[in-house]
């Protein structure tokens, strides 16, 4: 009863407000995924450091913003076709992933 007694133009802030709120909250999911992806996507150190090293990753990418997360994502875990030649040579973990 209440929406029937609203004018169009309150009817339809109130429907925009609702888009923006989930498009809010779907950035934020967005945002957290990133910051985990680019947090343990490359792990390296001695054994017996590897907790704490991605400890550190994991608190570094906590402060990040999601332009600097989305960045970093681009240039560390997509690679292109040119990329992907360059490192057929070597062995590390990373280029391994990417075959």
């Amino acid at each position: 009863m209440e929406s029937d007694m609203r004018n169009p133009i309150e009817v339809a802030q109130l429907e925009m407000q609702q888009k923006l709120g989930r498009c809010m909250l779907r950035l934020q999911q967005y945002e957290r995924m990133l910051k985990t992806m680019v947090a343990t996507a490359s792990v390296a150190g001695a054994p017996e450091n590897l907790t704490s090293v991605l400890a550190k990753q994991k608190t570094d990418a906590s402060t990040m913003t999601l332009g600097t997360l989305v960045r970093l994502f681009t240039r560390d875990c997509l690679v292109d076709g040119e990329q992907k030649n360059k490192r057929d040579g070597c062995r590390c973990v990373n280029c391994r992933n990417y075959r």
